[in-house]
């Protein structure tokens, strides 16, 4: 395993530190049953590559990312339903079940019945689409709140995804695939990112 590679599943995994460090203060919310299908995925694409013997490492790091988010997500929940008053509203840790997870779940049985019938390679293109899908959410709200998002931690995902891709043997599907594409995504998200200043930089109507 080379250098980048390394590199790649360490600016993963310190992406996630700002979202840890205010999960325990409820200065964010997020949905436990999202990041839980969200892992699930990570699961599949991790273990369909390691089927090829192909570059597994990125997805295995943001599938620790998401154990860790989930077991900060589910001790603020228990931590906030022991202290609050009977009825009270839980402020973060969120369990909501929408039409979106309803979508992600099917995804995830897709994926893996694409895998048992086509194979670990048809499976890493299929859950490397579904995870782009289960991404749109974050690109909206990134659009509608460019604000809300830290640029240090969208630059990290781009740097942990471009050294994932560099470090590729070849451009095989099980090698730089899904870190190609993670790539574009993460670009993406920059993007939205910086319509905060063009928007800070815009007079207001008289």
């Amino acid at each position: 395993m080379n250098t980048l590679l390394i590199l790649s599943a360490m600016c993963a995994i310190l992406a996630y530190i700002p979202l840890w460090v205010h999960l325990p203060s409820g200065k964010v919310k997020q949905n436990l049953l999202t990041w839980i299908l969200w892992g699930s995925l990570e699961v599949i694409m991790t273990a369909a590559i390691v089927a090829q013997k192909g570059n597994f490492l990125l997805p295995a790091a943001y599938f620790l990312g998401t154990v860790v988010t989930i077991y900060l997500i589910f001790r603020a929940q228990k931590g906030v339903r022991s202290d609050a008053r009977v009825g009270a509203p839980i402020p973060f840790g969120r369990l909501g079940w929408t039409w979106f997870e309803s979508i992600v779940t099917a995804l995830v049985i897709a994926c893996m019945i694409i895998w048992y019938f086509a194979g670990s390679k048809v499976a890493t293109i299929a859950g490397t689409f579904a995870m782009l899908f289960a991404g749109i959410p974050q690109l909206i709200d990134v659009w509608r709140c460019p604000r809300e998002m830290p640029l240090l931690t969208a630059l990290l995902y781009l740097s942990a995804n471009s050294l994932s891709s560099a470090g590729g043997k070849d451009w095989s599907i099980q090698e730089r695939f899904y870190p190609t594409c993670a790539v574009f995504y993460s670009l993406a998200t920059i993007i939205f990112i910086l319509r905060r200043y063009r928007t800070a930089s815009t007079p207001a109507p008289a």
